[in-house]
């Protein structure tokens, strides 16, 4: 199948409101051993999450506004 026969298939399934709803989003997963780790300030937007060590587990540190609605 094309990507075009494909794009057209999912405009119909899915209504044309659906290629306006694409965003981009960031999963972090932070290295727990790098000498000199990202700040936990940045991939902070609305699409993004990110995991790392909360004591000595390893867990979802941060989520974006988009996500709370899945949380309730």
């Amino acid at each position: 199948m094309a990507f075009d026969d494909a794009h057209n298939l999912a405009g119909e399934r899915f209504g044309a409101d659906y290629f306006e709803e694409l965003q981009q989003g960031v999963i972090v997963w932070e290295n727990v051993y790098a000498r000199v780790p990202l700040p936990r300030d940045t991939f902070n937007g609305p699409y993004d999450e990110r995991y790392g060590l909360d004591g000595n587990d390893m867990t979802r540190v941060f989520y974006g506004s988009a996500f709370e609605e899945f949380d309730q």
